[in-house]
């Protein structure tokens, strides 16, 4: 926020968190997101603020350890574009195109819709994992 201050930038800002029936609307207020992982989460966890960003069918900007499942999902399905917290040219690249063409926003929301098809639902979650469950745990007497 001081950064922000301190270069005048208008275009940013920061909100309050918001009640979880206006997430939908805030989340796809957005062309793009940002999503920041410290390299020693690696391997423990997918930030949970993905779900959202794809469920608003928005593109994201990934800053962390390139390894990370989260980062290869990302560039296997060209969900948005990843970048290492010390090398960000590929960030700013991106941002760069989508506010270089007005229709490039629209554009980078066609792979994230496409990966939104191969979401199962939770009833189908379920469902699958009842059958996990009774193929490999026998009920007791």
């Amino acid at each position: 926020m001081i950064a922000v201050r301190a270069r005048g930038l208008s275009n940013v800002s920061f909100e309050p968190p918001v009640n979880r029936n206006e997430l939908d609307s805030l989340l796809s207020a957005a062309d793009v997101h940002l999503v920041t992982m410290r390299p020693e989460c690696r391997g423990t966890v997918l930030p949970s603020k993905f779900y959202g960003i794809v469920a608003a069918g928005r593109p994201c900007i990934f800053v962390g350890p390139q390894e990370a499942d989260l980062a290869t999902l990302i560039r296997g399905k060209n969900l948005g574009v990843t970048c290492s917290p010390s090398q960000i040219t590929p960030a700013v690249d991106y941002l760069k195109g989508l506010a270089a063409n007005p229709d490039a926003s629209q554009l980078a929301r066609g792979p994230v819709r496409s990966y939104q098809q191969t979401i199962p639902d939770a009833t189908e979650s379920a469902q699958a994992w009842d059958q996990v469950l009774r193929r490999h745990i026998k009920p007791t007497a």
